[in-house]
């Protein structure tokens, strides 16, 4: 069998590989990023808003209303509304999905 020259014969070299160890240190220089932690959190409130808000958020995408037609944001429409009348929060909330 080869040995190799630098290590004396019978000598074991302990080789410790931990996932646990890796993934501290990679979070340890994610946490000193302010930039990209905030990028981060924005990614994650735009993720749960499109998977909760459809439920969180009542009014159809898809009704039409031409009395409510291209309304500015008000508090009941948020972001307004389009040419048909239709809530354009609610419609960016269940097209994210399809993103």
């Amino acid at each position: 069998m080869g040995t190799d020259a630098s290590q004396p014969a019978g000598q074991r070299i302990a080789v410790r590989t931990t996932t646990t160890g890796a993934w501290r240190q990679i979070w340890g220089r994610i946490g000193q990023d302010p930039a990209l932690m905030g990028a981060i959190a924005l990614l994650t409130l735009i993720v749960l808003a499109i998977l909760v808000g459809p439920w969180l958020y009542p009014l159809s995408p898809t009704e039409i209303d031409f009395a409510q037609a291209t309304q500015p944001p008000s508090l009941t429409h948020p972001l307004g509304t389009n040419d048909l009348g239709q809530d354009q929060l609610a419609r960016l909330l269940v097209g994210g999905r399809v993103s």
